[in-house]
């Protein structure tokens, strides 16, 4: 139960728990930073779209959250977002990225649809696209200058 949480609390790292259960991120404190929560046993539909919007990095991986993602509605001074190894599906729409993020980790979901690689964040150094169902024709030619690390395999990519 996240609802009882101090007005001020910035940081909250619960990874690599037993936790379980459905998760409200509207009741979190409007102050929260950073939210790991990777490696629990949450389950439901999470709407980042509901992150507090001084959010800065958030990482919900390795649960069974289901739904889609709106990339368009996270948090504009995000960093770091990871929803991997869950049950999300749907298309996502990587052009309407938060300017400052710099990784982003959808790996292992099953995600559809073609890839706009073409307008990622300026500062983007890490990108996991790996394990989805995404298809079509995909383009390297406009990646950021500062990425890094570029994960699309097991997916059915050509072009």
């Amino acid at each position: 139960n996240l609802t009882q949480l101090p007005h001020g609390l910035q940081e909250l790292h619960l990874f690599s728990n037993q936790f379980e259960g459905t998760l409200d991120v509207t009741c979190l404190p409007p102050s929260l930073q950073d939210l790991l929560l990777h490696e629990n046993r949450f389950y439901g539909e999470l709407d980042p779209v509901r992150l507090p919007e001084g959010a800065e990095m958030f990482t919900f991986g390795t649960n069974s959250f289901r739904g889609t993602v709106d990339l368009s509605g996270l948090p504009r001074g995000i960093t770091q977002f990871h929803v991997d190894e869950c049950q999300y599906e749907g298309t996502v729409d990587l052009a309407a990225l938060p300017d400052l993020l710099t990784h982003l980790s959808l790996e292992k979901n099953k995600f559809v649809g073609t890839l706009d690689l073409c307008h990622l964040p300026t500062p983007l150094r890490e990108l996991f696209l790996d394990g989805n169902r995404f298809c079509g024709d995909i383009h390297l030619e406009d990646l950021p200058g500062q990425l890094m690390i570029l994960h699309l395999h097991n997916n059915a990519l050509d072009g």
